[in-house]
C-alpha cells in the first residue's frame, strides 16, 4: 500500500490545484510546447484539465497493471524499487506538465524551450540509471527480437544503453545553453543516434553469442 501513497497524493493534488484554478484560467490554455518553446496546441480549460489529469490516472493504472499481465512477471521482483521510482518519476513529470498548462492559463510566460530540453535530458538520465537494474520482460526496456531471445544479450544491451543514455542526457541538458535555433536538430540527432546505436548493439551482441555457441 505504501507504494501507492505518492501516486495518490500527486494525482489528487493535481486535480485539487486544477479545481481551485479553473475560475481564474483563460478560456483556452496552452497544453503543448515545441522544443523552441513555442505553444503549438491550445485546449479549453475544462478539456485541458480532463485530458492532462486523465493521462496521469490512465498512465498510473496501465503501468501498475503491466507486471501482473507480463509472462515474465517473476522478473519484476528483482527491480521492484527501481520500477516504483520510475513510475513516480513519470507522475512527477505529468504534474509539471499540468503546472505549465495552469500557469500558462493564468497568463504567466515560461521559458518552456530551455525547460523542455532540460526535462528531456533528465528523462534520459533517469531511464539510463533504471536500465542498469532491469531484468528481461515484455513491456519495459530495450525489447528487440535479440534481447528477448537471450538473457545475456538483454543484460549486455541494457548496460550499453544505460551508459549511452546517461551521456546523451547530460549532452542534451548542455544544449539548453546553446541558441534555441540549433536545439531541434541536436536533440533529434542525439535521440536518433541513441536509438539506432542501441538496436544495432543488441544485434551485434546476439550474433556474437550465436557464433560462440556454434
Amino acid at each position: 500500500m505504501k507504494k501507492h501513497i505518492f501516486p495518490i497524493v500527486i494525482i489528487g493534488g493535481t486535480i485539487i490545484i486544477w479545481l481551485f484554478s479553473l475560475p481564474y484560467l483563460s478560456t483556452e490554455i496552452p497544453v503543448h510546447w515545441g522544443l523552441k518553446g513555442e505553444i503549438d496546441k491550445y485546449e479549453s480549460k475544462l478539456t485541458a484539465m480532463l485530458s492532462l489529469t486523465g493521462i496521469m490516472v490512465l498512465t498510473y493504472f496501465a503501468i501498475t497493471m503491466l507486471p501482473k499481465v507480463d509472462p515474465k512477471r517473476e522478473n519484476y521482483k528483482y527491480f521492484k524499487r527501481g520500477y516504483t521510482f520510475l513510475v513516480n518519476f513519470f507522475l512527477l513529470l505529468f504534474f509539471i506538465m499540468n503546472g505549465f498548462a495552469i500557469l500558462g492559463g493564468l497568463g504567466y510566460k515560461l521559458p518552456s524551450g530551455s525547460i523542455g530540453i532540460i526535462l528531456i535530458g533528465t528523462i534520459f538520465i533517469v531511464i539510463g540509471n533504471f536500465l542498469q537494474i532491469i531484468r528481461s520482460n515484455f513491456f519495459i526496456g530495450i525489447r528487440t527480437p535479440w534481447t528477448l531471445s537471450s538473457d545475456v544479450v538483454w543484460t549486455k544491451t541494457h548496460r550499453f544503453a544505460a551508459k549511452l543514455l546517461l551521456i546523451s542526457g547530460f549532452i542534451i541538458i548542455l544544449t539548453s545553453l546553446l541558441p534555441i535555433k540549433w536545439t531541434d536538430y541536436l536533440v533529434l540527432g542525439i535521440v536518433c543516434f541513441s536509438v539506432i546505436s542501441t538496436i544495432s548493439y543488441s544485434y551485434f551482441i546476439f550474433k556474437k553469442e550465436v557464433q560462440m555457441i556454434n
